[in-house]
């Protein structure tokens, strides 16, 4: 099948992909007159491939989530050409990316596995999972949206699940790789097998690695179900030990033994708080649009968060620790330039007199710079993301930031801050039902006066018979409502 031609009232416009058994096309829809995707199934003989064509089709119409591929049409499950039409991307996969730019870095990391948490933790909420997360099936828009596709695999982890397939019923399908040990056996699946899979596909793009590498296919299966995962340090000093815990548990060869995905969330957070994201979909974006420039600001960053911790263990006398974050830092800031402006903080810290010789009023001291340093690192994400709120004020005069490196214990600095205020978020409901935000129940009590950070959150209203979700943007000291219509399926932002 070629372009220029046409499927029913869609004009094909040009090949986006294909796979195994489809291809996707870039298409116009003559009737709405919008830009869209369409794949098209080109063997349709087999029942079951018509089976599993319908499923995810079902799967994807009955999911309705900002990190989720939308659809908007369906041939029908007897028709020639098989096919469907969902929303048109721009961006790339997880797959291309990573051939293209190489691993990411981190904070990009940790953004997409924030965002694929919630995705996933929609999707287990209503009884499917996923059970083929890989690269290839996370894209990324050029907006720093995250958005999940590929269902076709997707099953029932109960009965009353919107997928019609049984929850008993359980094929060996998916990507070597990526694919749990119950799943390889052939065993009971969960949620817990789609946190494995979060788990390889975060930590190959940001090592560029399988987690489970193996000269066979044999001894890649013997090593999955043994767990054997090398340090993700040996490939990407830059990575942080939060988020190197994290993965670790989540490739568990036991199922019990992996966190729940919200406390995947909450670990991905903190990473996230450590590099001084406050905007999760402006820092991806920023990656989009120049991952050179984003990946030498993360290398920075990663530099002063390695000396903030290596501080901290030196305080300590946790030689041991301090031997490896020293060996990390000389592959992360090998010419020393990030350490040589940090360490003026530190030293001074170390060094300060008059009754700053005891052990509590140094480790306070230690503390400050720290801070000090997670200051510096919020105002490069900010700058980067064109929010720059920080204002360097009097040193003897007027000074830039790059002064400040230059900057000793005995100089008389003032540092002013833009405040930025919590914005409001107040819902009105018409039937009994949870608020969530961000994955976080909203208490009753909270419901007119929900107080949150700016930057986009998560909502999800959770009623008897119906769930709705929307995204909202919260821009400092901002009023929103939230209207959710449980009886019609409707909400709405104001």
């Amino acid at each position: 099948m070629s372009s220029n031609q046409r499927i029913d009232r869609y004009e094909l416009l040009g090949l986006l992909g294909h796979g195994g058994t489809g291809r996707v096309y870039n298409a116009w829809d003559t009737k709405l007159e919008r830009e869209v995707a369409l794949k098209v199934v080109m063997q349709v003989a087999d029942k079951k491939i018509r089976e599993r064509f319908h499923r995810e089709v079902c799967a994807i119409a009955a999911l309705r989530h900002p990190n989720i591929i939308e659809i908007y049409d369906y041939s029908g499950v007897y028709t020639e050409p098989l096919y469907y039409v969902m929303e048109r991307l721009h961006g790339e996969d997880l797959f291309i990316l990573l051939q293209n730019n190489g691993p990411l870095p981190e904070p990009a990391t940790a953004v997409i596995g924030y965002e694929l948490c919630l995705a996933l933790s929609y999707m287990h909420d209503i009884g499917i999972i996923h059970r083929d997360l890989k690269p290839e099936n996370v894209f990324i828009n050029k907006d720093g949206r995250v958005v999940l596709t590929d269902f076709g695999i997707v099953k029932a982890v109960r009965d009353n699940s919107v997928v019609s397939q049984s929850a008993d019923n359980t094929d060996i399908v998916g990507t070597p790789g990526f694919m749990s040990p119950e799943l390889l056996r052939s065993k009971a699946l969960g949620a817990f097998t789609d946190i494995f899979a979060l788990g390889a596909c975060l930590y190959n793009i940001v090592t560029g690695e399988l987690p489970f590498a193996a000269a066979t296919p044999l001894e890649l299966h013997d090593n999955i179900q043994r767990g054997v995962v090398p340090d993700i340090r040996d490939y990407n000093p830059q990575v942080s030990d939060i988020l190197w815990d994290c993965l670790r548990r989540c490739l568990a060869a036991r199922p019990k033994e992996r966190p729940k995905i919200s406390a995947v969330r909450k670990q991905l957070k903190i990473v996230l708080d450590s590099y001084g994201v406050g905007d999760i979909r402006e820092e991806l974006a920023n990656y989009m649009r120049n991952a050179g420039v984003y990946a030498e600001s993360a290398r920075q960053r990663a530099a002063r968060r390695i000396l903030g911790e290596l501080a901290v263990a030196e305080e300590a006398e946790d030689s041991g620790h301090v031997t490896a974050l020293r060996k990390r830092l000389e592959k992360v800031d090998p010419d020393g330039q990030q350490s040589s402006h940090m360490s003026d903080f530190i030293e001074a810290a170390r060094n300060r007199p008059h009754g700053w010789e005891s052990r509590r009023h140094r480790h306070r001291h230690i503390l400050l710079s720290i801070s000090i340093i997670m200051l510096l690192i919020s105002s490069v994400a900010l700058a980067l993301s064109g929010k720059w709120r920080i204002i360097l004020a009097r040193l003897h005069g007027t000074y830039n930031s790059d002064q400040l490196h230059e900057n000793n214990s005995n100089t008389d600095v003032e540092v002013s801050i833009t405040p930025i205020r919590d914005g409001v978020l107040k819902f009105r409901i018409n039937a009994k039902a949870k608020v969530l935000v961000d994955g976080q129940l909203v208490k009753k009590q909270e419901l007119h006066n929900k107080k949150v950070s700016p930057g986009h959150h998560h909502i999800e209203v959770i009623g008897a018979h119906k769930n709705l979700v929307t995204e909202v943007k919260i821009i400092s000291g901002r009023q929103i409502w939230i209207n959710a219509d449980l009886k019609r399926g409707v909400i709405t932002v104001e």
